[in-house]
């Protein structure tokens, strides 16, 4: 048992030796062989080596890498001219000569670097003292650090490496020098930009006297155009309308207004048909029909305002969608009995006014009007201009907030069959055809308009797809 024991241990032990004579130099490395502290061998081809186990010889490892050397520190340097810049530089360098550079600086690489750093600042020194600012910014700078480099070269050798490159990364002036001249140019610019407000002032009053002076002429001469088209509108549609009801003179015909939410509200009885063409009439039996201000109060005879119903045909609300019930289903701000608690009516979100006789006309939607640049603008009259252009099979136009006009005017188009985005097209157009409060800021090309549960346009949800595109674009 003793002899297996010794036999075992003698074997470990002379594994243990073996190991210690085998070594394997990297590609990326040279190995220096040391044998009592001299070196005896320097070995560059990489693979698996032999040396004798220590103290005999000790092995240690050089890289044989391309290595970077930053400048350590930013001492000031002067220029010709006397001024004081501070310089960032970088240089290249690997061993060539493991055994000088052994002898010079050891095995550890930042003992060379420690010893390099002063020899390249005094090269850039001597370099940056022949030249002035500006040939060291610019001109000159590929031959300062060219000529820096070849200052290098023969303390290179010394030291058993060579020398590959040496960049200039960052050239500035001192800090008290910097913050100087940064002061006189702000100041500079302050006089300047004063200067630039006076006369700017001066001329946004001239502007804004001619803009003022432009406006009011543009506003009377486009009141007396719209007022002439709209005369002539309705001239054209009283034509028709006269022209229907001769042609079929022995029908009666009766005007009709109502919602999806309350089925019939209002009717003109077919003997005035031909009388009051313009008016949906009087309120039906069970129905009574208001038309109120923004804060509730009704309207003067004439007065644009928003028409409520209550009683005979409203709806009790939309399924599943509370919120959009309490928008529309509201206290009846017309409701005749104080004390008592008004009933739920609804609040159409039609525009109309009575007249002195108490007939009603109807004039458009509150929900479709848009206030952009502090004028209101109409969707229908901006979706017929881009119809009229002939670039899109169908426009519907939609409000959306802005934080300068109020709200903006978008467009969602579908183009025409087998024709591309036609958006480029439609802004050259508006700009051509349209005021610029009129003209659409963003527009979307869809391939169908969304709708609700009953058909029409969801103008909430195209308004949420614009949201959503602006959203994306940001991200």
């Amino acid at each position: 048992m003793n002899r297996l024991g010794f036999i075992i241990g003698g074997l470990l032990l002379l594994l243990l030796i073996l190991s210690s004579t085998l070594f394997i130099v990297d590609q990326r490395q040279v190995a220096v062989i040391y044998e009592f502290g001299q070196i005896k061998e320097v070995v560059q081809e990489p693979g698996l080596k032999f040396k004798l186990p220590p103290p005999f010889q000790n092995v240690g490892f050089l890289d044989r890498r391309i290595q970077t050397l930053d400048s350590p520190e930013t001492r000031p340097i002067f220029t010709a001219e006397k001024k004081s810049l501070v310089i960032d530089w970088l240089v290249k360098w690997r061993v060539t000569d493991p055994r000088q550079f052994i002898r010079n600086n050891g095995v550890d690489i930042r003992n060379l670097e420690a010893r390099l750093a002063p020899i390249v600042h005094a090269a850039f020194n001597e370099e940056v003292t022949k030249r002035t600012v500006g040939g060291v910014l610019s001109t000159e700078r590929d031959k300062v650090m060219q000529d820096v480099r070849a200052r290098l070269a023969d303390d290179a050798k010394a030291f058993g490496i060579e020398i590959l490159d040496v960049r200039i990364k960052r050239v500035d002036f001192v800090a008290n020098i910097t913050e100087s001249i940064y002061s006189r140019m702000a100041s500079e610019r302050k006089q300047v930009a004063n200067q630039l407000r006076a006369t700017g002032g001066a001329e946004g009053e001239k502007i804004r006297a001619d803009a003022d002076r432009q406006r009011e002429v543009i506003v009377a001469e486009a009141y007396r155009d719209a007022q002439k088209v709209k005369g002539e509108g309705d001239a054209k549609a009283s034509a028709i309308f006269a022209e229907a009801l001769e042609l079929f003179a022995q029908a009666d015909v009766s005007l009709n207004y109502g919602m999806t939410e309350t089925y019939r509200s209002a009717g003109l009885p077919p003997h005035l048909a031909r009388e009051r063409p313009e008016s949906v009439g009087f309120a039906y039996p069970g129905v009574a029909l208001s038309v109120v201000r923004d804060d509730g109060s009704p309207c003067d005879p004439g007065e644009l305002g928003e028409i409520v119903h209550r009683g005979t045909g409203a709806f009790l609300g939309y399924w599943g969608d509370a919120k959009a019930t309490a928008g529309v289903l509201r206290p009846d701000p017309a409701w005749p009995h104080a004390g008592v608690a008004a009933p739920k009516a609804v609040f159409s979100g039609d525009l109309g006014w009575r007249d002195e006789q108490g007939f009603l006309v109807i004039k458009g939607r509150r929900d479709r009007l848009i206030k952009s640049m502090g004028v209101r603008v109409s969707p229908d009259e901006v979706e017929a201009l881009i119809r009229g252009s002939g670039l899109v099979r169908d426009v519907v136009v939609v409000g959306l907030p802005h934080e300068l006009m109020g709200e903006k005017v978008a467009a969602a188009v579908i183009p025409r069959e087998g024709e591309p985005d036609p958006t480029a097209q439609l802004k050259l157009f508006a700009r051509q055809a349209m005021s610029p409060h009129m003209q659409p800021r963003d527009y979307r090309t869809l391939d169908a308009f969304p709708l609700t549960p009953n058909g029409k346009t969801d103008f909430q949800r195209l308004r949420e797809m614009f949201d959503e595109a602006r959203r994306h674009v940001r991200a």
